[in-house]
């Protein structure tokens, strides 16, 4: 069925599925189908069918309790927005904010083609950078905290789809290899909202990322690395450093 609006011609299926991405983004743990059709003012079956449509495209994923939730298509998509248009000028400017407030070095990283990447880095003042991670780098997500903080609030399919292909690899002593404890960890970082990197990738530096959202949803990170003893002597400052920056970031 079609509209005309103005000159021009809508679908009105097509419509209807994109408020329905609209709604399931500003929902917190996804949206039922009888919710859909209330939000919208939809029949069920209608609902149902068009969500089912989007979860077959990957545009949603089911998750428990008969909810639809983002799925690793959007992720897709929002990666392409963030990498191949280049990283919004806010997400710059918070990453610069960051890397000067603490003098360390600033990571942002984000979703790409599948894999989490490496988008940006500036060095501060008293940087000291670990060498590989440079941008464009998206390898050893489970040993870096900004890769295991975008894991921990990907979406099931979309997290599942790179641990899959992805080796637990030892780095240093301190690097999770176990999947069970791996998968604490994550559980962890979703009720902390931040990830750290305790070491875990490259001995003598530690890490932290903290989440830039819009509306709702993780759409990069902010981590600032540093010497381990340095780190720890003003851990406080540049979490408050890096809560700064990510709202400043998502404020626009």
């Amino acid at each position: 069925m079609t509209a005309a609006t103005g000159s021009s011609t809508t679908i009105q299926s097509v419509a209807r599925a994109s408020r329905i991405l609209v709604a399931v983004a500003g929902s917190s743990g996804g949206l039922t189908a009888q919710q859909v059709a209330d939000r919208l003012d939809l029949g069920l079956s209608t609902a149902y069918h068009l969500l089912s449509t989007l979860a077959e495209e990957g545009m949603l994923s089911k998750v428990e309790g008969r909810r639809y939730a983002l799925g690793p298509v959007l992720g897709e998509i929002a990666a392409t927005i963030v990498r191949e248009l280049r990283p919004p000028a806010r997400y710059l400017r918070a990453l610069n904010q960051v890397a000067e407030a603490t003098g360390e070095t600033a990571y942002l990283t984000g979703w790409h083609v599948g894999t989490i990447t490496i988008l940006a880095t500036v060095e501060g003042a008293h940087a000291v950078r670990v060498a590989g991670l440079e941008t464009g780098f998206s390898e050893s997500v489970h040993a870096r905290a900004s890769g295991k903080l975008l894991l921990a609030f990907a979406e099931p399919a979309a997290r599942d789809a790179l641990l899959g292909t992805h080796e637990l690899t030892r780095y240093t002593p301190a690097t999770l290899t176990d999947a069970a404890r791996f998968d604490e960890e994550l559980d962890r970082i979703r009720a902390a909202g931040e990830a750290h990197d305790r070491e875990e990738y490259r001995e003598g530096v530690r890490t932290l990322a903290r989440p830039i959202l819009e509306n709702g949803t993780v759409t990069a990170a902010l981590a600032v690395s540093a010497p381990a003893a340095r780190f720890e002597a003003h851990e406080d400052a540049i979490r408050s450093a890096l809560a700064a920056a990510c709202r400043a970031a998502q404020l626009g």
